[in-house]
């Protein structure tokens, strides 16, 4: 469970950062190559917020305790 969430919250956090792009598409062309860019970039921060998550939960899960 906690690694869903893990994965969920760094999966909205990344998504963020989308909104950064400063450029304005005004023929047909760049609009396509826009949405092209965007289905790139989502994909990727699926694959980054499965693997950050995943790293994650692996530290926490098995860090090793004082005895």
């Amino acid at each position: 469970m906690y690694w869903a969430l893990i994965i969920a919250l760094l999966f909205i956090v990344l998504i963020q950062f989308e909104g950064y792009n400063a450029v304005k598409p005004i023929s047909p062309q760049a609009r396509e190559i826009l949405s092209i860019y965007r289905i790139v970039y989502y994909g990727g921060m699926a694959v980054s917020s499965l693997f950050l998550g995943s790293l994650i939960w692996i530290i926490i899960k098995f860090r090793e305790t004082s005895e």
